[in-house]
């Protein structure tokens, strides 16, 4: 090999390891960076014996890349079930605390038990009053609990849909640049990355299939294959507040509601809460409030001919094809109410003045509104119950769902946890093995530098002799 030749060579060897430093010194300093994937570069013996990088690779492994989106997808699913049911379940309580549905009831029952001994006491009168207030209070003050969870669901929804627009945006700016970036470049790694963290974020809001095309290309679907984004032309994604229906472009993919929408991520536990679970802890409150309106009115009228007892729908009579939202407006009938200009004794007289002292019918009956067994239907279906075994059933139970949820997002966050290290342990970065790849680099730079020096020196030697 002549000396020019070696020159050149070793000219070649010193650029090819100062890119290979600047790759590892770009991979230690990324170490901590979110979505950030191990480069390497890849060399080429040339004919002339130089050499060169050929291209620069992302270490990935798109298998772990799928498993570990679809456990962020149900991870994610789980999480806005959880978050949504606890809102709720921690003002609601246990059966047994204070501040529960089922503990407001036994006080009442406890206060109504104790009038009928004392049917013309104005102390028990006042008691039962007082604690059917509380009762009513308390149905109302869940009813508006739930409102306000709904309220903050629909609003995540739609930011969780601005931030599904914005990704898929992104992605379709990625497509672009990946075009644009020349095979095996650094610039197309670095692309590569983006578009794995926006693939990531996607994935938490919804289950995607993706697909990448000969060019490079990356499409999205939903999970029941509606087009999400193909090329760079990336759907819109509205929320219908009013319907409560999700579409993509023209194409509805509300969760639930159509087989070519989703099942899981953070869009499709929202809707869940929204269509199924809040709705029907609503119907479990409403079907309370019912009980008690429907109950008082039919077995303790205050006002002969009225169809009202102690508890009214907003002042009015039970009306059955208007039990919807009966919780929120649940309230004492005015007759029996001192503050609003009624008399607290109609406890025991119904409104006859001539009822006999210790005439209990109207006690009894109310007693009897909350003890007989009525047919009731509620999510854990229809059955002959009565209000002081339904109310503690029905808190348990939404507890008991809370308690379920928060078990699937333990289980399913030991799953994503596994795969999500598997995944960061393939494809990030290991500072120790980079500093042994940067020691070795520093290495073969001055092998090649004193080649370079010798080379030149010798040179230097045949002209001065000449």
């Amino acid at each position: 090999m002549s000396l020019n030749s070696a020159l050149s060579v070793a000219k070649s060897a010193l650029g090819t390891t100062a890119t290979r430093a600047e790759i590892v010194s770009r991979n230690i300093s990324n170490s901590d960076t979110p979505g950030y994937v191990r480069k390497t570069a890849q060399t080429e013996t040339l004919q002339s014996g130089g050499v060169k990088i050929a291209s620069i690779d992302r270490r990935v492994d798109q298998m772990l890349n799928r498993l570990d989106r679809s456990n962020i997808s149900d991870l994610a699913h789980q999480r806005q079930l959880v978050d949504g049911m606890t809102a709720y379940t921690d003002i609601l309580g246990q059966p047994n605390d204070e501040t529960s549905p089922a503990a407001y009831l036994s006080q009442f029952s406890t206060d109504l038990a104790a009038l009928a001994i004392s049917p013309n006491s104005s102390a028990a009168q006042q008691s039962a009053l007082a604690s059917a207030k509380a009762l009513a209070g308390n149905l109302n003050a869940m009813s508006s609990v739930l409102d306000g969870v709904a309220s903050e669901v629909d609003a995540s929804i739609v930011l969780d849909v601005g931030d599904l627009n914005a990704a898929l945006n992104e992605v379709a700016n990625i497509n672009l640049a990946v075009l644009q970036s020349p095979d095996g470049s650094m610039e197309l790694t670095n692309q590569q990355d983006r578009l794995d963290r926006a693939l990531d974020t996607i994935a938490g809001i919804m289950d995607v299939k993706i697909t990448t095309d000969s060019r490079g290309m990356t499409q999205i679907h939903s999970g029941g294959g509606t087009e999400l984004l193909v090329n760079n032309k990336a759907a819109t994604i509205g929320f219908d507040r009013v319907g409560g229906t999700l579409r993509a472009g023209g194409i509805e993919i509300t969760p639930g509601a159509t087989t070519r929408g989703f099942a899981s991520g953070s869009l499709a536990g929202l809707f869940e809460m929204r269509d199924r679970t809040l709705p029907a802890w609503q119907a479990d409150l409403d079907t309370i409030a019912g009980g008690l309106v429907e109950g008082t009115g039919r077995l303790a009228e205050l006002v002969p001919g009225s169809g009202m007892g102690l508890f009214t729908d907003a002042g009015n009579a039970y009306d059955p094809g208007a039990r919807a939202g009966l919780a929120a407006r649940i309230a004492i009938n005015a007759v029996a109410d001192p503050a609003r200009g009624g008399e607290v004794a109609v406890l025991h007289s119904g409104g006859d003045p001539a009822r006999l002292s210790g005439d209990t019918s109207i006690i009894d009956g109310m007693l009897d509104a909350i003890n007989t067994p009525v047919q009731v239907d509620v999510a854990d279906g229809s059955a002959q119950r009565s209000l002081v075994s339904l109310v503690p059933s029905i808190v348990a139970r939404q507890q008991s769902e809370r308690v379920n949820a928060e078990t699937g997002y333990e289980r399913q966050s030991v799953s994503a946890s596994i795969t999500s290290s598997s995944r960061s342990n393939m494809q990030g970065v290991d500072v120790d093995e980079e500093l042994q790849n940067l020691l070795a680099i520093q290495q073969a730079y001055a092998a090649n530098a004193k080649i370079v020096s010798t080379a030149s020196e010798m040179i230097d030697s045949l002209i001065a002799a000449v």
